[in-house]
């Protein structure tokens, strides 16, 4: 196995490790899968699931780009005034961009927490991204990546009922800011428009996919801890997107980093196999593609 540390980006600041795929499998070869930094956990993952899901990949014939955000790990801080929200999907940009002079073209985003918002924001209204591994997603407002009043129903139904729940909230281990943010969007949106009318989950969830599946790029949402609680609340609506490009992956028992090492054994195989498949389909799409040119 071939690993190969880059400096990435225009000023070379940006740290990774790039894994080789184990054996050229042609066409279906110019797939590569980036590894997107999880909050503030280096290139390596959450316990060290990037390396371990790089290695694997590679043994299955892809190539794998695990890479430090500026400020993380091995990466130099910024010294430019770009806007904190820019920097990742440009870092993004510039990963790719350096996999692209490697006869790379097309690619999957890989990431966890943060690591999948920055990853949903690079992969907006870019084709080349056929592929988005979204793990535990989160926002930028640091509540559960939904809208509020969903995030509502969910403290109504699930926490208030949970003793451990009241165990957290009064030994300072609750996530206040998400709590606070979520009831006073209610409070907005209940002032504004004089009501808190019902949430379709379905029609939510439509919407935030259906840009990226328009454009060609591939989903699996993988789901655990209060993610997996919020999906068995809404199931129903979760299983009226299952498609051929859109699965999600549950694991109910698991926390939010997936700590326990059968889950991520388990995991990275599903991943892997996932990976493989989108590969394949891409690399039989182009071929059918070019013989309709030809023709």
């Amino acid at each position: 196995m071939r690993e190969e540390a880059l400096l990435l980006g225009p000023e070379q600041m940006n740290v990774g490790v790039f894994t080789a795929a184990a054996n050229d499998a042609g066409e279906q070869s110019k797939i590569a899968v980036l590894c997107i930094t999880a909050g503030l956990i280096h290139h390596v993952g959450p316990h060290r699931m990037h390396v371990l899901f790089a290695r694997e990949l590679a043994k299955q014939g892809i190539s794998t780009l695990r890479f430090d955000l500026s400020g993380i790990g091995d990466s130099a801080v910024r010294s430019d005034d770009l806007i904190a929200h820019e920097v990742p999907v440009q870092e993004i940009n510039a990963a790719m961009h350096a996999l692209e002079e490697r006869d790379f073209t097309r690619f999957i985003l890989f990431g966890i927490c943060s690591g999948a918002v920055h990853a949903m924001k690079a992969a907006a209204g870019n084709p080349k991204i056929v592929g988005l591994i979204l793990a535990n997603t989160g926002s930028d407002e640091g509540n559960t990546g939904v809208d509020p009043r969903l995030a509502a129903q969910f403290y109504l139904k699930k926490s208030l009922r949970n003793l451990n729940a009241w165990k957290n909230f009064f030994t300072g281990r609750a996530n206040y800011h998400a709590l606070l943010y979520t009831f006073l969007a209610v409070i907005k949106h209940k002032l504004k428009n004089g009501n808190i009318k019902s949430v379709s989950v379905e029609d939510l969830l439509r919407a935030r996919l259906q840009p990226y599946l328009r454009q060609g790029t591939s989903i699996i949402s993988v789901l655990s801890d209060r993610h997996a609680e919020f999906y068995e609340m809404h199931k129903d609506a979760y299983d009226k997107l299952q498609s051929a490009r859109y699965t999600t992956l549950v694991y109910k028992h698991s926390d939010h980093l997936f700590t326990s090492l059968v889950v991520q054994q388990n995991l990275i195989d599903q991943l892997c196999q996932w990976s493989v498949d989108l590969m394949v389909s891409n690399a039989e799409l182009r071929q059918q593609f070019n013989e309709e040119m030809a023709g």
